[in-house]
């Protein structure tokens, strides 16, 4: 049975179509066709109504195919056809909850040549959680300055690099970079995907500056740092072998922080 509602006339109409359907029509000049919902009362009453003519919409919205839920939102789960005449699925879904993992790493001592181990921080890292520093979420995996995460996701990863040079010359620079692997600790680090530079300028006397370097990993493997997982470690270089790389025990000097910023 089809049930045509006349928007000009008011006119209700059944017709003996096989398919049955319900049509609110327009009144042919200004108004679109619409189905008004009233209170018991009929004061007052809400309305599902179609789109504009001038847009030339005929899709078809589904109705949910889960249960109701408190908290959760109406979402396309999925497409039949293209275009105007596509057919929707709807679904109750759940908000995505934000932020979930965000979470900062620091170098408890300071070093002199910042080379040694290949370039890497292997050693003295801690978890920043002194004063007033916050984390959500678990804390992401160390293993002898390789760190992986328990979440997979997208994260901006930034790092701060303190340093002071105390050697003469024109070139007094200090490197960070951020490198990614797939193979955890016991795996390769290749290229430079995140790499920045200071120059200290010439000079005999002690300065000190630092270095930021950032990059957007798409994490899609997770687990401890020493199996074979995505993960980063955090590199240094110098022009010269005395130059110092800050660390201390109770403020942050050299560290990154690591913030979850959405689904892979």
């Amino acid at each position: 049975m089809t049930i045509i509602l006349d928007g000009s006339t008011g006119i209700v109409s059944d017709s003996t179509a096989s398919n049955p359907a319900m049509t609110a029509k327009g009144n042919g000049s200004d108004v679109e066709g619409y189905i008004q919902l009233n209170c018991r009362v009929n004061s007052h009453g809400v309305k599902l109504k179609s789109p504009p003519h001038s847009s030339g919409q005929s899709y078809t919205m589904v109705l949910p195919d889960n249960q109701v839920a408190a908290d959760k939102f109406l979402k396309v789960k999925s497409i039949t056809g293209s275009g105007a005449t596509a057919v929707g699925q709807l679904e109750y879904a759940t908000v995505s909850p934000g932020i979930t993992v965000a979470d900062c790493w620091y170098v408890t001592s300071s070093f002199t040549n910042p080379s040694q181990n290949s370039g890497f921080i292997a050693a003295d890292w801690s978890r920043a959680t002194f004063g007033q520093l916050g984390n959500v979420g678990a804390a992401i995996n160390q293993y002898g300055g390789t760190f992986s995460f328990n979440q997979t996701g997208i994260y901006l990863i930034e790092a701060t690099v303190g340093c002071h040079i105390t050697s003469s010359g024109v070139d007094r620079y200090v490197q960070a970079s951020l490198l990614t692997g797939t193979g955890g600790h016991n795996g390769s680090f290749s290229g430079n995907p995140s790499s920045n530079y200071t120059n200290l300028g010439a000079g005999t006397s002690t300065t000190h500056g630092s270095v930021i370097t950032s990059l957007i990993m798409d994490v899609t493997t997770t687990g401890a740092a020493n199996t074979s997982v995505d993960c980063f470690r955090l590199y240094t270089g110098s022009s010269n072998s005395s130059t110092i790389i800050k660390g201390n025990s109770s403020s942050l000097q050299t560290y990154f922080t690591v913030i979850r910023l959405g689904d892979t």
